[in-house]
């Protein structure tokens, strides 16, 4: 199942049209429409918020795998990002974008 696939279930789960996330996220609805279907956020806040509005774990919005899949290092990748401060946190996502 694709992330765009994901963001359609959990919203389906929440009886939630397209419209409400859009206007709890305050984007269009058709930016929203777009993650439905072929984009993504473009900011790991925004895909923050999305799971946070949608009640969805970042890791399966991202991966598709719940966190007792992940692998004893992908744990430990998250438990060090987590000890790190916010700042260190936008430093290290700084440098996956690129």
């Amino acid at each position: 199942m694709s992330k765009h696939s994901r963001l359609k279930e959990a919203r389906t789960v929440l009886k939630l049209t397209q419209r409400d996330v859009a206007n709890k996220l305050s984007i269009s609805v058709s930016t929203y429409r777009h993650w439905e279907t072929s984009t993504e956020p473009n900011s790991f806040d925004m895909a923050e918020r999305l799971c946070a509005v949608l009640q969805i774990n970042l890791i399966w919005y991202i991966t598709g795998k719940h966190m007792d899949t992940l692998t004893k290092d992908e744990i430990i990748l998250i438990e060090w990002f987590r000890g790190l401060s916010e700042e260190k946190q936008k430093a290290a996502l700084k440098l996956l974008e690129k």
